[in-house]
């Protein structure tokens, strides 16, 4: 049976191109994540320490350069590709009748599984209702890394919904704070303290709800981090300690950023 009260579920909320994917990835080199491709999560669930086994299939995840602009498509670990009908079942808030193998495994495991979330609090929400007692995580502040991951990885162009500057400036009355200090306060009305009535966290708690997610939500900073080898590290270093892994590797973890933005320099 599926464990559907497990703690092991991780929402990962990011607009697409902001670097979701990566971030689960440097989470899946500790030994307590697992890895969004059935055959790689099935390997680790027996091997969980095979560190070197879990850098090479995160390195396989990146594309040549010459070849950027199929990174979605041929190489990048999914959702669907891991957890497969179960995942569109999830997606609408419902579990399913016949769960697969891996996800009962997972779900009585002892690693720390992912879902990628890209359409705001609806969507987490359905997951949490199959999920009750996943953590989140929030990337935020992501508007030059997307600008660039646009231009090497797709001709296609997202809709971000509410999670861009200029959306919330569209909607933004006279006394909202600035976007960038609403992002910083992972979109919660409830972060804003006293500097704003609650007439005015009303308005915004219309477009903007994280304050009704109760479940453990942790923000990581892209534009802050993703372009700076220390920032970064150490970003991911607080990842792993809310997650309380024991074994962040810092030359690991340097090496595979190394790759990953040498292609979007």
């Amino acid at each position: 049976m599926v464990d559907y009260s497990t703690t092991n579920p991780v929402i990962v909320h990011f607009p697409r191109l902001a670097g979701g994917k990566f971030v689960i990835n440097c989470l899946g080199l500790s030994k307590h994540a697992s890895l969004q491709n059935p055959t790689v999560a099935k390997y680790l669930i027996e091997h969980p320490d095979d560190y070197e086994y879990r850098y090479q299939c995160v390195l396989h995840t990146l594309p040549p350069k010459e070849d950027t602009k199929n990174w979605i498509q041929k190489y990048e670990f999914g959702d669907k590709q891991c957890y497969g009908n179960d995942f569109s079942l999830w997606e609408a808030g419902n579990k399913p009748t016949n769960p697969t193998k891996l996800v009962k495994q997972l779900s009585v495991g002892s690693q720390r599984f992912f879902i990628t979330a890209h359409g705001g609090t609806p969507e987490v929400r359905n997951y949490l209702s199959v999920w009750p007692n996943a953590s989140i995580i929030i990337l935020y502040n992501s508007e030059k890394f997307r600008s660039i991951a646009a231009k090497i990885k797709t001709n296609q162009v997202f809709d971000h919904g509410l999670y861009t500057k200029e959306k919330y400036q569209s909607l933004a009355g006279m006394s909202w704070p600035m976007w960038e200090s609403f992002e910083d306060c992972l979109y919660n009305i409830n972060c804003l303290g006293d500097n704003f009535s609650q007439d005015i966290k009303n308005e915004i708690g219309q477009f903007y709800d994280w304050n009704t997610i109760t479940n453990n939500v942790i923000g990581f900073n892209v534009d802050q981090s993703m372009f700076d080898k220390s920032e970064f590290v150490a970003s991911i270093k607080k990842l792993y300690d809310s997650f309380n892994f024991d074994d962040f590797d810092e030359k690991l973890i340097t090496k595979f950023w190394k790759s990953y933005i040498a292609l979007h320099v």
